[in-house]
Parts: C-alpha cells; structure tokens; sequence
C-alpha cells in the first residue's frame, strides 16, 4: 500500500517536472514568435525568387548526388526526430549528406559557403521539416537541382554581364536557408504544443494524487479516532 510519504514525494517529483517543461514552452513559445516574424516574409521572398529559375538552362557541374539535410537540432519536439530519421532511412544510399542541426539563425553567406563546397553536383535534393501550420509539420523533400525546363520555350536573352553562377549559388543559399528556417519553426511549434501537454498532464496527475492524498489522510484519521473511542469505552 502506497504510504502518504511516498504520495507527497510524487507530487514533489511532478511539481518539479512541471516548472521544467513550462521553462522549456515559454523558451519555445518566444523563438517560435520570433521565427514567424521571419519566416514568412523569407518565404514569400525565396518563392519569388525561385520563379526566375524558368528562364535558365539547369547545366550539370558533374555526376555527384548531394542530399542536404535540416534536422530538428534537439529532442523534446513532439515525433519529428523520429519522422526525420524515417524518412531518411535506406533511401538515399547513393548521395552525399551534408546534415544541418543548429538552433540558431545563421547568415545567407552561411548557406552560401554550403553551397561552394557541393562541387561537380548533377542533382541536389533537400529534405525538411515543412511548416504547414503550428500544429502540422511534415518531412518534405525538394530537388533545388535540376529543375523542369522546357526547350521549346521562348525564355528572354541575357545580357552578357549577367553571372549565371553568381544567380545559381544565389537561388540554392536562398533555398538552403528557407529549408533551415521551416525546419526551426516547425521544432519550435512542436516542442511548444508538446510542452503544453506535458505542462498539462503534470497537473492532473498532481490534482489525482492530493485528492488520494487526502482521502487515504483522511482514512487514517478516522481509523485513528475510532480505534481512541474504542480504547476509552474498554471496547
């Protein structure tokens, strides 16, 4: 039988459980807001930009396959660590990682140093945590290189000054850092709701053992009472 000593002790447990995981959602709750203040001014810029890649002729460097990878950077995050490694799972064998795992903001020429050392590449792919919604996040992979071009197209003709490497590094670091900030989002929106919840069941789990703390407390003062009237009456 559970004593009152050991009751008192999980509720102590779980009141310090609870101060931890509402620490944790509230350093959550302020880098979410700050990323979505971002993030989708970042995004609207990116897909923008992405749209000129219409008008030129992907040219492959080489026969490399790269696979970038942007991964929730810590646990407590809801089940996105694990869809991550999922999804990766046996399915790109032939390509080389290069895997990002930070939870800090980084610069564009972070990426672009990224960029530069994916040399003699013929396809990149990236693979994400695709922001959808505070609550829905999903593992997303997009192939950055080559993109669809159609030949039969009237595309414009570039003047001569115009640096196709210097746009190409420019699309694929855009890309790169878009990737990186729906994948901080996201961990940021998951570990916030999971917080929450484990914020909430803290709770109910100490409202359900003060009320059997209580009851068992109680018992024992009646037993107690009972067993001195007996005594008194020479029962």
């Amino acid at each position: 039988m559970t004593s009152l000593r050991e009751i008192q002790s999980r509720v102590n447990g779980l009141k310090t459980t609870e101060k931890i995981t509402t620490v944790m959602k509230m350093i959550a709750i302020t880098k979410y807001r700050k990323l979505s203040q971002i993030f989708p001014k970042n995004q609207a810029f990116v897909e923008q930009f992405q749209k000129t890649k219409q008008y030129f002729k992907p040219v492959r460097k080489g026969n490399k396959k790269y696979l970038v990878t942007f991964e929730p950077a810590r646990g407590l995050c809801s089940s996105l660590n694990t869809k991550f490694a999922r999804f990766l799972r046996d399915k790109y064998q032939d390509y080389s990682i290069i895997s990002i795992k930070d939870n800090e903001i980084k610069p564009l020429d972070f990426f672009e140093k990224i960029v530069g050392k994916m040399d003699d590449f013929s396809e990149i792919k990236i693979a994400y945590i695709h922001f959808a919604s505070t609550s829905r996040h999903l593992v997303q992979e997009d192939t950055l290189f080559p993109w669809a071009y159609d030949e039969g197209r009237d595309f414009y003709v570039m003047n001569e000054a115009f640096n196709y490497e210097a746009w190409l590094k420019r699309y694929l670091a855009l890309s790169l850092n878009n990737a990186f900030l729906s994948t901080q989002i996201s961990e940021n929106a998951a570990r916030m709701l999971a917080m929450d919840s484990a914020s909430k069941n803290a709770e109910e789990l100490i409202r359900e053992l003060k009320l059997s703390y209580n009851k068992k407390r109680q018992e024992m003062i009646t037993k107690e009472i009972a067993e001195t009237g007996c005594s008194v009456y020479g029962e």
